[in-house]
């Protein structure tokens, strides 16, 4: 049985080298598919391009999403998915730098399912990582 792919969304090449290690550190079985910007975010999401075989760039069933993307943001990429019907099922969680309370309440407002600040120590990425598996990837949360 193939498990639902995680897309990760984020333009910063050590966050994202940082956030592969602890995600195999944790042992995640979930494919973790990476895309630095907005542009082609929406370009996986609509199956355009390089994305176009859903075998090779499955739709996901969790985006993390960093606030500050080329080409746009995550706020703007979270109202993207949230306004296609075909992505009513695909849960957002903004994993980002910023500690900004108003990032936050506006993601909620947005629909965003959380909104986590990014660790400064791999230690805490590590449990950020096994939070988020606990949370939207086990069996019991997908049938949240």
């Amino acid at each position: 049985m193939k498990l639902p792919a995680v897309l990760h969304v984020d333009d910063n090449d050590e966050d994202v080298f940082l956030f592969r290690h602890a995600w195999k550190q944790v042992a995640v079985p979930n494919p973790l598919y990476g895309i630095g910007s907005f542009a082609e975010a929406v370009d996986y999401f609509e199956g355009r391009g390089r994305f176009a075989d859903r075998e090779s760039h499955p739709l996901p069933c969790l985006v993390l999403v960093d606030l500050q993307l080329l080409g746009g943001d995550g706020l703007e990429l979270l109202r993207w998915i949230r306004a296609d019907s075909r992505f009513n099922s695909v849960r957002v969680v903004l994993l980002t730098g910023s500690a900004n309370k108003q990032d936050a309440e506006r993601a909620s407002r947005l629909g965003a399912d959380s909104f986590i600040v990014k660790p400064q120590r791999q230690s805490d990425l590590i449990e950020t990582v096994r939070l988020i598996r606990a949370s939207w990837l086990t069996p019991a949360a997908a049938e949240t």
